[in-house]
């Protein structure tokens, strides 16, 4: 399984995001972090569900593909590396274990060459799917055996992170409703985070 992150992150792993910021970079990092909440309207989810149907993708690829594009825009980077949770527990048998099996994925996107939406989900739907079949190697394991530079102003592979929580994750167990989940506004492990 190293052979094929290597592959997909290069020897030495990818280039850290540049994002545009109001200050200079700590040399170590603080984090300090602010919370902002935002919710979409029901035009903007529906509209979402049909690129969904269209494309054959899932709301995560469409979420994490649309992402990586503003970051893309933002960073006036072509590579655009994110790092998301994932459950790992893709056999029957872990299903009603209780456990920690959580791993974390580099999702490396190129998002070069202008694609159309439907070309970029392409690109995205390879590089999730490619992550999931090769999710057995712990994240520690991938940073390790690529030998990344270690820089103590960001975290190594990917400085954002973006995690999608189910609705049953969220819902609440008497009425079924959707709870806000109460966000830690005052500390972050990364530059960026989308929950």
């Amino acid at each position: 399984q190293l052979a094929y992150w290597r592959g997909q992150l290069g020897a030495a792993g990818p280039a850290p995001l540049e994002l545009p910021t109001d200050r200079p970079r700590p040399k170590l990092q603080t984090f300090n972090a602010g919370n902002v909440q935002v919710w979409l309207d029901e035009g903007t989810v529906a509209e979402v569900a049909t690129l969904q149907r269209k494309t054959g993708s899932t709301l995560f690829m469409v979420l994490l593909g649309t992402f990586q594009l503003l970051l893309s825009r933002y960073s006036r980077q072509d590579e655009v590396c994110v790092g998301s949770p994932y459950a790992g527990r893709d056999e029957a048998g872990t299903q009603g274990i209780v456990g920690y099996f959580i791993n974390t994925l580099v999702l490396l996107v190129d998002v070069s060459g202008g694609p159309t939406l439907g070309a970029l989900l392409v690109r995205v739907r390879s590089a999730v799917l490619g992550a999931f079949e090769h999710s057995d190697l712990p994240f520690a394991a991938i940073v390790d055996g690529l030998r990344v530079a270690r820089d103590a102003s960001r975290t190594p592979m990917f400085q954002v992170m973006m995690a999608l929580q189910d609705d049953e994750d969220m819902a609440d167990g008497d009425t079924g409703e959707v709870v806000d989940v109460g966000l830690d506004g005052g500390t972050a492990k990364f530059d960026l985070e989308l929950t």
